[in-house]
């Protein structure tokens, strides 16, 4: 089986993605310290990984 293609664009968008989440989790333990706005950063948090899932599909639509 061959393994699907990974384009550099795709390999930076996957970090971006990455990075984006690991401050939001840094944001949402800070943040329930602070305060109680948990579940707006979990929102933002799920978006996320919602975005990371939309790429990986665009990338892997046409892999057999």
């Amino acid at each position: 089986m061959s393994k699907p293609p990974r384009p550099r664009g795709y390999q930076r968008i996957y970090r971006g993605i990455a990075a984006v989440m690991l401050v939001t989790l840094i944001s949402v333990v800070i943040l329930h310290l602070v305060n109680h706005w948990v579940l707006v950063i979990e929102v933002a948090l799920i978006l996320e990984f919602a975005a990371y899932w939309a790429v990986q599909t665009k990338e892997l639509w046409n892999t057999p």
